[in-house]
């Protein structure tokens, strides 16, 4: 019994720490409890064809069919045409609403990943504060997992644990009245809570067009933009830029070339098989002594950079930002690996992690989630990022090369999306069917191919809920679950139902502020409905407390995928989630004590 939770406290920090996979800590775990003997190879992995573990999956299909059909994409863009200059609080209210509404039926963190973006540009074309905007999408994606059973997988964990108790499952709807009511609540918390400057200067909040010079300055790259002249004495003429090592010998990085005469259509990039040519004009970026260094070293000729020039510079090349999201590829790669096998076109710059700029530290160093990059490229090639790629979220997108809607697949996916939900409703058939139907379907009208299918999956989340569904299993067959029950029954049973609630609220809040949530409702799923039992009370209100509580993951950044989305571009700290976080999670208790044991009585 102590064996059991001492592994679970062991994972808890691990899964707080982040130094390992989350999934790979699990698996890990996993075979501990076989190997130890607690649980026979056949109980460990008997919830990998668990119904629930089946669901999710499949979810995260269904809403990469809506992603690559064009409609959350079309449904940002409509929010960009109509929101003008002045309207920030009409702005928080439509995008929590809309992402509030949409994350009910798919991921959280897609929806949240995909209108990161989309609020950016909003803030830059009309000089919002992005810090404001960026907390209330995080939130609104986190409220979103209380509006159904299938749009988070805490409420299937807890509502399959009520099956397996002996008890009816939750239906579909029976969270959105909670959900309604929170998103109401955090949306006129955000709108009239002056946590942060509504406005600042346009230079510093408006990231999208920042200039050059300040975007290399944000990501510690020092220095200044020159224009540097290829001279026929110039030992650079006719080698490749991978010869010249300018970034490892002068710590310098070209930005792009002039060719010929003139500037009409001559600004290109460059990648390290470029080759460099007498009379073209490189423009790097570097400080005054390395400049001077390389000129009187290289015989290249330092020329006059003007505005006209820093106009065309702007205009054919472009810098990047890339948020790295929790279950991209890129996660514990290199940059050196990274820029070579997948951004050979572009130019890796830097990190915001680093913090001071060298080549040595960049190519070598590893890339973590929440992390934020700068990348270098022709204007046409990073338009063309915008992918809904899962390794991660691309901002400074142009609006004219935002992706287009298909409206025969639009309409195909939204379809088969209401079909599904009413099935759900309706209640006819078994939910895991409902779902994998309509996965089925969505490759089968190509609305996103069978290897998309695949690729949408977070097979990270998959694989975390099915090891760490066993932990139940072994906590119940070694008396833990007993164990806990009576210490909580001690503390919280004495009093009303209320007291109850209010304690289990606290303490699934505060061990998912530091383990998933997901995790935190494989745990505390099985002892709310023992509590339940021990105190001759319904199990529907534990259960239904446990499953909104799991999903207020408002206090530290860490306490979900979707926090560390909009930690980066929002340049939040660790103190904004807690400021912030406090008054909702007092909120999220207050509605849920006034609001569960109205709908599902004592």
């Amino acid at each position: 019994m102590y064996f059991v939770i001492i592994l679970l406290v062991v994972v808890a920090v691990l899964f707080a720490s982040d130094i390992i996979r989350p999934d790979l800590i699990a698996l890990c775990a996993l075979c501990i409890l076989i190997f130890s003997g607690i649980l026979s190879t056949e109980e460990a992995l008997s919830a990998f064809g668990n119904t629930t573990v089946v669901m999710v999956a499949t979810l995260f299909i269904i809403g990469k069919g809506l992603s690559t059909t064009g409609i959350t994409q079309a449904i940002g863009n409509n929010i960009s045409l109509k929101i003008k200059t002045g309207q920030q609080n009409l702005l928080i209210s439509v995008i929590m609403g809309t992402v509030g509404t949409i994350g009910a039926f798919m991921s959280s963190t897609g929806i949240v990943a995909l209108f990161v973006p989309v609020v950016k540009r909003i803030a830059t074309v009309n000089y919002f504060n992005i810090k404001a905007l960026l907390m209330p999408l995080a939130y609104a994606g986190l409220i979103s997992g209380m509006m159904t059973l299938i749009s988070t997988a805490p409420n299937l964990i807890v509502s399959e644990e009520l099956s397996n108790q002996g008890y009816t499952p939750f239906n579909m709807l029976d969270f959105t009245p909670i959900g309604i009511s929170m998103l109401i609540a955090a949306i006129l918390y955000f709108r009239f809570k002056d946590f942060f400057t509504k406005r600042k200067d346009p230079e510093v909040i408006n990231l999208g067009s920042e200039r050059m010079k300040s975007l290399l300055k944000k990501y510690n790259i020092e220095g200044e933009i020159f224009r540097l002249l290829i001279t026929k004495e110039s030992p650079y003429a006719n080698r490749t830029v991978s010869d010249t090592n300018l970034r490892k010998h002068y710590n310098i990085n070209i930005l792009g070339i002039e060719a010929g005469e003139g500037f009409a259509n001559s600004m290109t990039t460059v990648g390290k098989d470029t080759i460099l040519r007498v009379g073209q004009i490189l423009y790097v970026n570097g400080i005054d002594k390395d400049i001077e260094h390389v000129c009187r070293d290289k015989n290249l000729q330092l020329l006059e950079y003007k505005g006209v020039h820093s106009s065309m510079l702007k205009q054919q090349i472009g810098l990047a930002e890339l948020v790295i999201p929790f279950n991209s590829g890129f996660i514990d790669e290199t940059i050196e690996n990274v820029g070579m096998n997948r951004f050979g076109q572009f130019n890796i710059l830097g990190s915001k992690r680093l913090k001071s700029y060298s080549l040595d530290n960049l190519k070598n160093h590893q890339i973590k989630t929440g992390e934020s990059l700068l990348i270098l490229g022709s204007r046409d090639d990073i338009a063309k990022l915008n992918n809904n790629s899962d390794d991660y979220i691309v901002f400074n997108i142009p609006f004219e090369q935002s992706s287009d809607i298909n409206h025969r697949k639009a309409t195909t996916a939204i379809t088969i999306t209401l079909a599904m939900i009413i099935m759900l409703v309706i209640n006819i058939v078994p939910p895991v069917l409902c779902i994998l139907a309509a996965a089925l379907l969505m490759v089968g009208t190509r609305c996103l191919s069978m290897e998309q299918a695949y690729q949408s999956i977070n097979w990270s989340t998959v694989i975390l809920i099915a090891a760490m569904l066993p932990f139940a299993s072994a906590l119940d067959k070694t008396g833990g679950i007993n164990l806990i029950v009576d210490n909580v029954m001690q503390i919280f049973g004495k009093g009303s139902p209320y007291m109850l609630l209010t304690g289990l609220f606290v303490v699934t809040v505060l061990t998912g502020s530091f383990l998933s949530n997901t995790a935190t409702a494989v745990i505390f799923a099985p002892i709310g409905i023992k509590i339940a039992e021990a105190s001759s009370i319904s199990p529907y209100p534990v259960a239904m407390t446990i499953a909104i509580a799991a999903s207020s993951a408002f206090l530290t950044p860490i306490a979900s995928p979707v926090n560390m989305l909009v930690v980066s571009p929002g340049s939040y700290k660790f103190r904004d989630f807690v400021f912030t976080g406090l008054p909702m999670f007092i909120i999220a208790l207050l509605i849920s004590l006034v609001l569960i044991p109205t709908l599902f009585p004592f």
